[in-house]
């Protein structure tokens, strides 16, 4: 592999043109990477389009999404993407270390307090960490569709994963999927249950849960987004008896990514409604040809974890890099430490 040092040149924000080139030439590429992503966050947020274009000397072209966030319209803060917003890094041109290098070069001219990448977890080992940056350990899980449907139900799903989309059929579970943000109100519904569950199993004040998640969510957000995104973003609904079950939030591009999720645990439970629900969404990613499935962050060896190892999907670590003027990852980690002692919070 070639090692020699490239440098780039950059447009900021990109060409919306040449964006969409490095998307479609890009089979790695996710929802979260796209223009219209970047859209759809800015017109729901404080957030500013901070995209780059880079020509790099070897000839090569990709754009860096990014977020940021200004003050008196100076940017001070950058991220690519938001961890509620997905993920983000280079796409269009593989991401070598030598390409990195030279976009680590080029956000740290930028000068800001904060700078985050959270790539592709796929491409995460790239990201070189350089002077100056520091590392966060991630973990996300990736499913492999090659192959088709018969070998991901086949080769991919275990023996229980396989049992439990049965028994949901058998027990009378019926899935629908939407992409023009109808459905999205019974995913809020079904969020706002699930944040009941989590604050109760994580001893967290009910209206600091709800307050957090206000702000990761605002409601009819996810229908907008839908909307916004011509029919690449997926709500599943998963229903027993009428009653909505299960919600899933999928974003189709090249890849595909499992972004949300909420559930009614006392339907999920025994109906295995979630079952049927993740076998629907991957079959839609496998018909829309899409190679890989991201399944999202998640905690080694939890309970999300060996749900998502059921279907198949491969824990992949990665690192998160940030560049700081300022100590603010310490500081905002020890202000969260005090917080969840204040409150007894523990972590579900």
């Amino acid at each position: 592999m070639n090692h020699e040092p490239v440098s780039a040149t950059v447009e900021s924000p990109a060409p919306r043109c040449a964006w969409q080139r490095c998307v479609e030439a890009d089979p790695t590429a996710i929802a979260t990477q796209t223009p219209e992503w970047t859209d759809a966050a800015t017109a729901a947020s404080r957030l500013r389009d901070g995209s780059r274009y880079y020509t790099f000397s070897d000839g090569s072209t990709a754009v860096l999404p990014l977020l940021q966030r200004c003050i008196g319209g100076r940017p001070i803060a950058a991220w690519s993407i938001p961890m509620n917003l997905g993920f983000g890094g280079l796409v269009g041109a593989p991401s070598t270390p030598a390409r990195v290098a030279a976009v680590m070069a080029d956000l740290r001219q930028q000068k800001l307090a904060y700078t985050s990448i959270r790539p592709l977890p796929t491409v995460g080992d790239a990201w070189d960490l350089g002077d100056g940056a520091s590392a966060v350990q991630r973990y996300s899980h990736v499913l492999d569709l090659r192959g088709g449907l018969d070998e991901v139900w086949t080769k991919r799903l275990n023996r229980k994963a396989r049992n439990y989309v049965r028994r949901a059929e058998r027990n009378g579970v019926e899935v629908e999927c939407d992409t023009t943000g109808r459905l999205a109100p019974e995913f809020d519904r079904l969020l706002s249950l699930s944040v009941e569950r989590w604050a109760g199993q994580q001893r967290e004040p009910l209206w600091l849960a709800r307050a957090r998640a206000a702000r990761r969510d605002p409601p009819g957000r996810w229908g907008e987004i839908a909307k916004r995104l011509d029919g690449k973003c997926h709500i599943w609904v998963a229903r027993i008896d009428g009653r909505t079950a299960a919600a899933l939030i999928l974003l189709l591009g090249p890849a595909a990514l499992s972004i949300r999720s909420a559930m009614d645990h006392s339907l999920v439970k025994t109906s295995r409604a979630n079952e049927l629900l993740e076998w629907s969404a991957i079959r839609d990613a496998v018909e829309h040809g899409c190679d890989l499935y991201h399944l999202g962050e998640t905690t080694p060896d939890s309970s999300l974890a060996h749900f998502k190892e059921r279907f198949g999907a491969t824990l992949v670590p990665y690192t998160e890099v940030r560049t700081e003027r300022l100590p603010l990852t310490a500081a905002d980690q020890r202000a969260r430490e005090l917080v969840k002692r204040a409150i007894g919070f523990r972590d579900a």
